[in-house]
């Protein structure tokens, strides 16, 4: 079975999986799953799941991005309730500009600056 695979430079690439591993994946990513929602909710299994599934070639299920779905609503709501709160202009201009924020205070696009940023506070998470 061909899947879609990215290599580390980030390019498409084409593999076979043979239909044993392949089962065996999604079986690890279910158990992830089972693990994360009955024991820990330790979000790092989540990451997990997604990179098996990526670097596998599998679809990505529809359980981590409902998580990640989640989580981009969870950071809008914390961007914009800390906005709402500070008075500091330049960390107003500096939100502001790496997140996109429109008029209105809502996140219009997730950018490259956005990623960025999330890249870089993630170490401290």
């Amino acid at each position: 079975m061909k899947m879609k695979v990215y290599g580390e430079d980030g390019k498409l690439k084409q593999i076979l999986i043979p239909p044993v591993e392949r089962k065996l994946k999604l079986a690890i990513i279910e158990q992830i799953r089972v693990l994360y929602k009955k024991e820990s909710n330790n979000p790092l299994l989540i990451f997990k799941a997604y990179q098996i599934a990526r670097e596998n070639g599998l679809e990505i299920p529809e359980w981590i991005l409902q998580y990640f779905d989640e989580s981009i609503k969870k950071l809008d709501k914390l961007i914009n309730n800390y906005l709402s709160k500070t008075t500091d202009k330049k960390t107003i201009e500096v939100f502001t500009e790496a997140f996109n924020i429109n008029e209105k205070g809502i996140i219009s696009k997730y950018n490259d600056k956005l990623i960025k940023t999330l890249i870089a506070l993630a170490p401290q998470m």
